[in-house]
């Protein structure tokens, strides 16, 4: 028995500057493979603020997620070579898929308390 890691060919269909995509999880669906991903990124921001009645540089950090969708056709014989070749035996474009709710029916956003930190 081995293990091993492997990369999945996922394309982020709006462009890799939109983020990283990560924690894939794939579903075998008839002849198709079904496959989510999500996609993260780190907006940084810097703006003129006070601290202990001084000017400072006030440092703003806004992570963004998303939850992209994807499938592609089953190749049965690639797919049963995958787990000794480590080749993945597809390729799909993901898409963002932006209609999760909240139970009061609106987008999913805003999930995080800002918080504050102070250098020392």
């Amino acid at each position: 028995s081995r293990m091993f890691d492997t990369r999945l060919p996922l394309v982020d269909s709006e462009g890799s500057a939109m983020g990283l995509l990560m924690n894939p999880s794939l579903a075998v669906q008839g002849d198709r493979i079904v496959m989510t991903a999500r996609r993260h990124k780190l907006e940084v921001s810097w703006r003129n603020g006070w601290y202990n009645h001084s000017s400072a540089l006030v440092e703003d950090q806004t992570w963004h997620s998303d939850i992209l969708l994807g499938e592609a056709a089953l190749d049965a014989e690639a797919w049963s070579r995958w787990p000794t070749t480590g080749e993945a035996p597809f390729q799909a474009s993901m898409k963002p898929w932006y209609w999760l709710r909240t139970p009061q029916n609106q987008g999913w956003r805003h999930l995080c308390v800002p918080e504050e930190y102070v250098a020392k």
